[in-house]
């Protein structure tokens, strides 16, 4: 399964000790998957999706912290 998903985070919102967002797709997941979270082509955090829909990024401390 591969999808694109556009979001915003406001400045100031992350950071290393809350560096964790939660989504819910509003599609059906059969099968649970993580990998790496990109801006653009670089890599800032990584992902997983869970059976129940939710997505789990984690972004790394360099990023978060710079937000």
């Amino acid at each position: 399964m591969r999808f694109t998903i556009n979001f915003t985070i406001p400045g100031g919102k992350l950071s290393t000790t809350n560096d964790t967002v939660q989504y819910k797709v509003p599609i059906e997941i059969t099968k649970e998957e993580t990998g790496t979270v990109y801006n653009g082509s670089t890599p800032v955090g990584t992902y997983e999706i869970l059976e129940n829909g939710i997505i789990n990024i984690k972004f790394y401390p360099e990023y978060a912290s710079s937000n």
